[in-house]
């Protein structure tokens, strides 16, 4: 039996709670993988293009979805503290609040198709990211919707849903990118939009999905909801109350994936080589940190629920459970990526593409870990603020770190080390630990408001009806 902190019925709660969204972020990951590895089979242009396309496009998707993200707390505390009956009632809101999130991301994301003109990559290039933006538009605006019915399963503990709506999203997502991209038995070559057009069919089966699981009184709430949208009635002002609430955790996100996409703009300056490499190696980082993303999710939902229960004293034991479980993970990859090195880089034909690009990846692979453990520490750590309402923290935070050090320092290795002298190996020690800085900080917040006693009131502006949990 684990001793203190970790006690071993903690950890099984971790496990049962975050088990099944790991297993979903880790396909996520094998998604990720297969679209890179089309586009790397493709062209050279593709492979060079995905990551800028990428980042940028997840840049405006990340803030929205990212507001979203408040449902997860709210709704576990809710429905912990008063029963089913209130987290329909604030999974509903929730729903409102991401119809706002849409209609935010139809009018911001065409303005991202010119900011890569000013980066100075290839004219062929530039063509081809904004061709992927184009589509973003749509699988983002179901990637929101996603994300709010994810937050309200997964807040009542319903989490083996989530895992199955994203192995259906992924068993439509891998095969259609593989068939658009390459044009294969009978379907259009699409070449980069291919790759689009199956995130965009990925996302809506996993849309469906939860339509089809999702409970009648939230329908109602969520319809309820909306239509206060379009009234001067209190519940409007409790739905945009609720996206005021998210915003700094969008704004955290979308920080996180805009910086991603500096610190891309600075290998760049490296050289292409230096770029192409890079894009191969964000892709083995996935596989270190999309699954620990499902982990920090599971602790946000536990301590949300502690804290609802007046349990205090399980979050010191659900951070150290949460943290066992993530660095296991961590430690697994790191063998399997330090031991089939070569091997792995093979799979993307990066050798075609020159053997300095194959060399530089399988040397930048060796410090993936450094990150994989401090994005660990953070991510946990600032989803468990969650539950104290210390977003504003968070997202000020993380602002200052990654905008005053790990992005001004990217560019500073950039300018002054080429290829030879390590630029990327350095680039990648130097955010690793910017990143650990920044997990330990949210660490020490945590214990700061357990000390404080800095526990939450209510989540919600008009009264609820406390029930019994059952």
């Amino acid at each position: 039996m684990l001793r203190f902190p970790l006690l071993h019925h903690e950890l099984t709660r971790v496990l049962r709670i975050s088990g099944p969204l790991m297993l979903a972020m880790s396909g996520r990951t094998l998604m990720m993988i297969v679209d890179r590895l089309c586009l790397a089979a493709y062209s050279e242009q593709t492979l060079t293009a995905s990551g800028p396309a990428v980042f940028m496009g997840m840049s405006a998707i990340s803030f929205f979805s990212g507001v979203t993200q408040i449902g997860r707390s709210v709704i576990a505390e809710a429905y912990a503290r008063s029963g089913i009956e209130a987290a329909h009632k604030m999974g509903g809101r929730l729903f409102a609040v991401a119809i706002l999130c849409v209609l935010g991301l139809i009018l911001t994301l065409p303005l991202l198709m010119n900011i890569s003109q000013l980066s100075g990559r290839p004219d062929e290039v530039v063509a081809l990211e904004n061709v992927y933006l184009s589509w973003a538009m749509l699988f983002g605006s179901i990637m929101i919707l996603d994300s709010a019915a994810s937050c309200y399963f997964g807040a009542i503990g319903n989490t083996r849903l989530i895992f199955k709506a994203s192995l259906a999203g992924q068993l439509v997502a891998m095969p259609m990118t593989y068939l658009l991209v390459f044009g294969a038995y009978g379907f259009p070559e699409l070449g980069m939009a291919g790759s689009a057009i199956g995130t965009v069919l990925g996302s809506l089966a996993v849309l469906i999905v939860y339509l089809r699981k999702t409970p009648r009184a939230l329908r109602v709430a969520a319809w309820n909801e909306a239509r206060a949208l379009l009234s001067k009635s209190r519940r409007a002002l409790d739905v945009l109350a609720l996206f005021k609430r998210g915003m700094p955790l969008g704004a955290h996100d979308s920080t996180d994936e805009i910086g991603n996409t500096a610190i891309i703009w600075a290998v760049a300056i490296v050289g292409t080589t230096a770029l192409a490499a890079n894009n191969f190696n964000v892709i083995l980082n996935y596989i270190g940190i999309v699954p620990v993303v499902g982990i920090a999710n599971g602790a946000t939902i536990l301590s949300s629920q502690a804290i609802g229960r007046n349990q205090h004293d399980r979050i010191p034991k659900i951070i150290s459970a949460s943290l066992f479980v993530a660095f296991s993970y961590v430690a697994i990859v790191t063998v399997i990526l330090q031991s089939f090195d070569r091997e792995i880089t093979s799979l993307f034909s990066l050798g075609s593409y020159g053997q300095d690009i194959f060399e530089l990846s399988v040397s930048v692979t060796s410090h993936i870990w450094y990150y994989a453990v401090a994005f660990a520490v953070s991510f946990i750590a600032s989803g468990m603020l969650q539950s104290f309402h210390q977003n504003t923290f968070v997202f000020k935070t993380r602002i200052l770190t990654m905008w005053f050090g790990s992005v001004p320092a990217s560019y500073l290795i950039a300018y002054n080390w080429g290829i030879e002298e390590g630029a990327l190996q350095f680039i990648w020690i130097s955010l690793s630990t910017f990143e650990l800085a920044l997990g330990l900080l949210f660490t020490a917040k945590i214990f700061s408001c357990l000390r404080d006693r800095n526990v939450p009131g209510e989540l919600w502006e008009t009264p609820i009806k406390r029930t019994e949990v059952t």
